[in-house]
This record gives structure tokens, C-alpha cells and sequence, in this order.
């Protein structure tokens, strides 16, 4: 994934950042006795060719704000980094201009995802609490926990992910299930998602989310594992600026509180998250005495 190859670009323009104000320092020092600017231009060029990698194969999942700002970077000054020329002016020139693009490219990277994963913490946790605090909310996903077919067959889970899904949008996450590696269902009419006609206008977010339903303790590690494994086959990140690509949400749904959710898990840079929403728990005074597995980041 690109996370992992920015974050060794980034960790190489810091080191060239570095080197190159050392040789700054030391020309100052003792003018045109350790010329080692032909070396530090190099490596900035192996930098840009690095940048020039990152954008061909990673445009369609980067950040829309991060891939204006790294189009807009190799526009206008990518060429000028193969010129002819060395000594302590170009390599000022040089390290300036890498400095001032890692700084802004790292904000954009960061602040999308990170006010995304805010805003699903906040609608997890507001979920929860109505339902323990609104006698209303309540009864309708107990319903919905409930909710079988006219022969019998169990509808919950699509219930319970319709219910989700609309109480996420409230928050600006528009949250969707995997249908293919690159296909999102939409959860509440169960075709698939028009993300520029439908999403993009309505939300700040697009999020995945695999929901299940877990009646007894002892089927909450294979509802975990049968989430994961579905959610695990998206090839997701594709939306550059909308789709929370660094996280997904396993929702395992219960009657009481679960005491032994499983911990998160993180494949290829992507952390799944287990949450756990209870339609009927316990009061919170007598939660807080259940012993219960923590959750991990």
C-alpha cells in the first residue's frame, strides 16, 4: 500500500533534509573544501523519481487533497531536479523545496484519515448509548435482533446493518459492506453503492463495515473470524479523499454485553476494528463488575 512506501519516502527526504544542512554548515565553515553537493542532488533526484512511482501507481487511492499536492509538486518543479549544476545554492534550492513537500503531503495523509476514524468512534459510541439511554431506540433493535422470514429464517443481520448504517450517517460516515474486491453494497437497499451519485453528496466518509449477529458467547471468535474474512477480500482505498482506507469495522451484534470480544487486527496495513453493540445490556454498574477482553488498537 502507499502507506507503507510514503513512509519510507518520508523517512528518506528527512535524512537527505539533514545531510544536506550539514553540508550547508560545513561549506560555510570551510568554503569548497568537502563538495559533496553532487551526491546529496542524487540522491534528491532518486527522491522525485521515488514521488514520480508513488503517483502512477497510487493515484486512485491516495488522499484527493495528498495527490493534488503531489501532482502540483512534480508539475512544477520535478523536471528541474534533473538539471545540471551542483554547490551549496542548489542544494538549498533542492532540500527547501523536498522539506516544504514532505510537510504539507504528511498533513494531508493524516488529517483525512484521522478525523474519519474520530467521527466512527463517535457514532459507535452515540449508538450504544441511546440504546441503553432511549427506551425507543431499544425496542427497535431488540426487534430488529430478532427478526426472522415468514419461514423462520433469520433476518437480523440485515436488519441490525440497516439500522447501523442510517445511525452512522447521522454522523457524516457513509458506511457500506463489501460485494467483490472492488464493489460496495449498500447496506440499507442492498444494491450496489453509486458513490458519486449518492455518498460523495451526503457524507464526509466512506466506510466499510461487516455486521453479525452473535447470540452466545461461544460463536463470538467464529462471527469475528466470518466478518473478517469478508471484509478482508475489499480491495478498498479506492475513493482518494473519501474512503477511509486504514480501517474497518467488524460490528458484532449481541443481546448483552460481550465478555470476550477479540482484539483488533492488522493485515497489510489495514486494522480491523471488533466493536460490539449490545440491543439489550446490562446496566452500566453491573458491566463495569463483567470481566471482559479488552480491545487493541
Amino acid at each position: 500500500m502507499w502507506t507503507v512506501e510514503w513512509a519510507a519516502l518520508s523517512a528518506r527526504i528527512a535524512g537527505l533534509i539533514e545531510a544536506g544542512g550539514v553540508y550547508l554548515t560545513e561549506t560555510i565553515r570551510e568554503p569548497g573544501q568537502f563538495d559533496v553537493s553532487g551526491d546529496i542532488l542524487q540522491n534528491a533526484r532518486g527522491v522525485v523519481e521515488r514521488l514520480q512511482l508513488l503517483q502512477a501507481n497510487h493515484a486512485k487511492t491516495l488522499p484527493e487533497a495528498a495527490s493534488g499536492c503531489l501532482n502540483q509538486f512534480l508539475w512544477r518543479y520535478g523536471g528541474s531536479f534533473a538539471e545540471p549544476g551542483g554547490g551549496p545554492p542548489r542544494v538549498q534550492s533542492v532540500v527547501t523545496l523536498l522539506a516544504s513537500f514532505r510537510a504539507e503531503f504528511t498533513y494531508f495523509v493524516s488529517d483525512t484519515e484521522a478525523v474519519a476514524r474520530s467521527r466512527v468512534a463517535r457514532a459507535f459510541a452515540h449508538l450504544q448509548r441511546s440504546i441503553v439511554a432511549d427506551e425507543g431506540i431499544r425496542a427497535t433493535w431488540n426487534k430488529a435482533f430478532d427478526k426472522k422470514a415468514t419461514d423462520g429464517k433469520s433476518l437480523a443481520e440485515t436488519a441490525c446493518e440497516q439500522l447501523g448504517a442510517t445511525h452512522l450517517l447521522l454522523h457524516g460516515i457513509w458506511a457500506f459492506k463489501a460485494s467483490g474486491a472492488q464493489a460496495q453494497t449498500d447496506l440499507v437497499l442492498g444494491c450496489l453503492l453509486d458513490v458519486d451519485n449518492d455518498a460523495r453528496p451526503a457524507a464526509d466518509a466512506l466506510v466499510l463495515t461487516e455486521w453479525k449477529v452473535v447470540r452466545t458467547e461461544s460463536e463470538t471468535a467464529s462471527k469475528a473470524q466470518e466478518a473478517y474474512d469478508q471484509a478482508q477480500q475489499y480491495e478498498g482505498g479506492l475513493l482518494a479523499g473519501f474512503e477511509l482506507a486504514s480501517r474497518r469495522y467488524l460490528v458484532l451484534v449481541s443481546r448483552n454485553w460481550l465478555t470476550n470480544m477479540p482484539s483488533n487486527r492488522l493485515d497489510a496495513n489495514v486494522v480491523y476494528e471488533h466493536i460490539n453493540v449490545a440491543v439489550a445490556p446490562d446496566p452500566p454498574s453491573e458491566y463495569s463488575r463483567r470481566p471482559r477482553t479488552p480491545l487493541t488498537s
